[in-house]
């Protein structure tokens, strides 16, 4: 019997392969830790089932578990304040399985301690179980059911020693990380373009151990499963995303024939001012619009032809970068707003939050989740101003404007609703590219409307 005064821990979660040995000693094995005012005893009982002796003075359970799930052991841990003074020893885990347990130190309980001694304590250590739970929360965001499959891994594990899967043997493991052939002559170094998008043996490993398992998979009826954070697609032509890259693609075309042919109508078909600028207020504000635009679009082909970590943060932050001054463009669209120091007070501080997401995001943690929800919010916002300003104006074009703020929001129905891709090659996130085609030719016919209008406006105050 051991006495232990039972705090709080952090919340976390952790997962852990068990060998066949440590499955028999483990299978219901379940530690509950009762938090209380006193001292409470936990004993090792028996079915190896570690239990906490309750008593009466216990009100707020919390739980600490260690729960088999298929061949994994799951520990969670309520995360709600940090424990200082807290171990669980039990003498049916094996000593050579530290990994199942997270050990804390043991003090005794200071009854004699006042309530409001105590609850400062205990404030400070709800900070740092925040500050913890943040790290946790943003750590290996990748992990994923697929990566964690144990045949999968033995595959990648062989594959790097023999250079093959199965029948399939690929060029890359006869190479080093340089490039340069392992026991061959210079001439026959691996080719640069390969070496640029960094295919080598240990992505080709992944890649084909990937095909293998998900093949696995269908044949017994199972559904496809994400690798480190990715769907399994298939490769075409060297793409990793064949139809993500060719989509992405047309929306680079389609944003450069909108932008080209509002800056033909804006310079070239509309009359200018004496001093030869636009009558349109807004004009740079699209222009920017149009130049973001087109560096997401191409950043997207790069991304989805290589998935590799400078392309993602590449990807994340340009379109991070576009929907911030999208949001701008609305607002300061949507309210008319023409003067130089009204629009630097509501552009600063979207410009300083969009900043400080993409540092964030380049130079602290990518984190995939937050970024969506980052993102997500910033899209609606900016539908709901558009929607809003539809309603009410009588602009000639408030139809255009509809239609592209409706299709808009079902289009983001498919980034946040995800599914795998069809036969490999097309997934929501691809048929998402697909819908901001039409919604993006739609979009510049609509702000080139709005230049017409207001252009002939202005020119009918003037007379």
């Amino acid at each position: 019997m051991h006495k232990r005064h039972c705090r709080n821990l952090d919340r976390y979660e952790r997962n852990y392969a068990p060998t066949e040995t440590d499955t028999a000693s483990i299978n219901s094995l379940q530690n509950w830790c009762w938090l209380g005012g006193q001292s409470k005893q936990c004993e090792c009982g028996p079915d190896n089932l570690l239990k906490q002796q309750k008593h009466t003075d216990v009100k707020h359970p919390w739980p600490f578990q260690l729960i088999m799930k298929g061949n994994l052991i799951k520990v969670t841990a309520d995360k709600r304040f940090i424990s200082e003074h807290f171990n669980i020893i039990c003498n049916n885990i094996a000593p050579n399985r530290p990994k199942l347990l997270q050990k804390y130190h043991v003090a005794p309980h200071e009854s004699s301690q006042s309530s409001a001694l105590q609850m400062a304590r205990w404030s400070f250590h709800g900070i740092l179980a925040f500050v913890s739970l943040l790290a946790f929360l943003t750590h290996d965001v990748y992990a994923s059911a697929g990566d964690a499959d144990p045949i999968y891994k033995a595959c990648v594990e062989q594959c790097e020693k023999t250079g093959c899967v199965g029948e399939t043997c690929f060029q890359h493991c006869k190479f080093s990380s340089d490039g340069k052939p392992v026991g061959g002559p210079w001439y026959l170094q691996e080719p640069l373009y390969l070496r640029w998008k960094q295919w080598d043996c240990h992505s080709d490993c992944r890649y084909h151990c990937m095909l293998a398992r998900e093949e696995e998979r269908e044949k017994h009826g199972g559904k496809p499963v994400k690798y480190h954070g990715k769907w399994p697609f298939h490769r075409a032509y060297g793409f990793q995303e064949p139809v993500s890259v060719a989509l992405s693609a047309l929306n680079l075309a389609i944003q450069f024939h909108g932008w080209v042919s509002f800056f033909i109508l804006i310079y070239y078909k509309l009359p200018l001012t004496p001093s030869k600028k636009t009558y349109y207020e807004y004009t740079g504000l699209w222009h920017i619009y149009g130049i973001l635009s087109m560096n997401l679009w191409f950043w997207s082909a790069v991304f989805h032809s290589r998935d590799v970590e400078l392309t993602e943060k590449l990807d994340c932050s340009s379109a991070v970068a576009l929907l911030g001054f999208s949001l701008i463009l609305a607002v300061l669209r949507a309210f008319s707003m023409r003067d130089e120091a009204a629009r630097v007070m509501v552009s600063a501080p979207i410009i300083a939050f969009v900043t400080t997401h993409i540092l964030y995001l380049n130079f602290f943690n990518l984190d995939y989740g937050l970024n969506m929800k980052v993102c997500v919010a910033m899209g609606v916002a900016q539908l709901l101003i558009w929607a809003v300003w539809a309603s009410v104006t009588h602009h000639p074009s408030r139809f255009k404007l509809w239609v592209a703020v409706i299709g808009g929001g079902l289009a983001m129905l498919l980034e946040i609703y995800d599914f795998p891709p069809y036969q490999g090659f097309v997934d929501a996130h691809a048929l998402w590219h697909a819908t901001t085609i039409p919604l993006t030719y739609l979009w510049w016919s609509f702000a080139k409307d709005d230049a017409e209008f207001r252009t002939s406006s202005l020119l009918k105050k003037a007379k």
